[in-house]
């Protein structure tokens, strides 16, 4: 038993039952305990330990970003002091990766960025100085980014009896954490829902974030005129709360398994949630952002040249620049961003403060102009990307099955 399940089994015990959105928070963010809030300087987030993301599995990915906010860049007129704030950066690999990148591509770009860094857990910085929201809650941004971080944002669940909505929530019997099922405690629950209980079966059970609306109102307070991109996994609320989904969108994480059981050892899995993109749009609209463009991560990267840079690793190992070994990896690491079951059908959101939409939507090919004649940066172990050809994903069927002449 963790030390946060005996703290949350005394304190409901004492107190009564919790929502599952305390509970979560608890589990990711507890002071002591917490998910990310407990990890030391010397134990990685990442592949390392339960999963990855986007910005481990190859360098392309900081670098097509790069090119992205150097686009976005000459769009709002190069401005000498470019601020990104990364939000949810973790353990800063993407930004070390952007703020390299952007020197390669263009110097001017470069020597403009002020990339900032943000996270919870600060002293998790193994790659890039990571900040509080505290410490720069009074700087402005041009661009504000995430990537990863939406879908851990504490979620309500619910669950359908008799096509009334009830919602799930944690107590505990015989010294276990339990669910047990309640009235609805915020009514937002029952808005979101409600328009599709007709459709769903008994025991159909599901989460609502309630919270997109205080998110979107902290990156207003950032953003004075710019742009949101916002990387996540997700659906728009009509395909969330379908009858095939009956168990529900919440995953558990832990040593490279995912599972659904949120109560096993709490505070030692990532728990995460699919986005309601739908939901998050209209928070973001509600404090006046406006939607400019959505694509997948698979054509969003395709149109930035993700393609471009596999031809480049082709190209290296037939002048032998490099051996079959380095093509078979840094080959896996591009393909498996685009792959359209995996990373490949994450969503990328762009929104933008009104007074820049109208340029945005009517320049928006050039937002994703790839930028010509780049050498494709390759895998190292030493700078911590995923080596696909010895992790444990290589026997998990997770990789792309497809070739890159297939997927390009």
């Amino acid at each position: 038993m963790s030390s946060l399940n005996e703290q949350l089994v005394k304190y409901i015990s004492d107190n009564g039952p919790i929502t599952f959105r305390d509970f979560m928070e608890s589990s990711l963010y507890d002071e002591n305990f917490g998910y990310y809030t407990s990890k030391k300087p010397n134990k990685k987030f990442g592949y390392t330990n339960d999963y990855f993301t986007s910005p481990h599995a190859h360098p392309t990915f900081g670098l097509l970003i790069a090119i992205f906010l150097k686009n976005i860049h000459v769009l709002m007129g190069k401005k000498d002091n470019f601020t990104v704030i990364e939000h949810g950066s973790g353990d800063g690999i993407l930004a070390r990766d952007v703020i390299e990148f952007s020197r390669m591509i263009n110097k001017t770009f470069g020597k403009s960025l002020n990339y900032l860094a943000i996270d919870k857990t600060p002293e998790c910085n193994t790659f890039q100085e990571i900040k509080t929201y505290e410490a720069i809650s009074n700087i402005r941004a041009d661009v504000y980014l995430s990537n990863e971080l939406i879908d851990s944002i504490p979620v309500h669940r619910f669950v359908i009896r008799a096509s009334q909505l009830k919602e799930i929530f944690v107590d505990v019997k015989d010294g276990a954490l339990v669910q047990k099922e309640g009235p609805v405690s915020d009514t937002e629950i029952f808005r979101r829902v409600q328009p599709f209980i007709p459709n769903l079966p008994n025991g159909y059970m599901g989460e609502v974030c309630v919270a997109y609306e205080n998110w979107a109102r902290e990156v207003r307070g950032l953003v004075e005129s710019g742009i949101v991109i916002s990387i996540d996994y997700g659906h728009n609320i009509e395909k969330l709360y379908t009858p095939e989904r009956r168990g529900g969108l919440l995953r558990c994480y832990n040593g490279h398994n995912m599972n659904q059981n949120p109560y096993l050892n709490p505070g030692s899995q990532d728990i995460t949630s699919h986005v309601d993109f739908s939901s998050l749009n209209e928070a973001l609209g509600k404090v006046g952002f406006v939607k400019i463009a959505n694509y997948s991560q698979k054509t969003f990267l395709e149109q930035l040249g993700i393609h471009n840079f596999a031809k480049d690793v082709i190209k290296k190992f037939k002048s032998n620049h490099i051996n079959v070994k380095s093509l078979q990896e840094n080959l896996e690491g591009i393909l498996t961003l685009v792959e359209e079951n995996g990373l490949g059908s994450f969503q990328i959101y762009i929104h933008s403060t009104p007074d820049l939409s109208s340029l945005l939507v009517k320049k928006l090919d050039q937002l994703t102009m790839p930028v010509k004649d780049l050498n494709c940066p390759l895998t190292s172990s030493q700078r911590d990307y995923v080596n696909f050809l010895s992790s444990p994903y290589k026997k998990s069927g997770f990789l792309p099955q497809k070739s890159w002449e297939e997927l390009f």
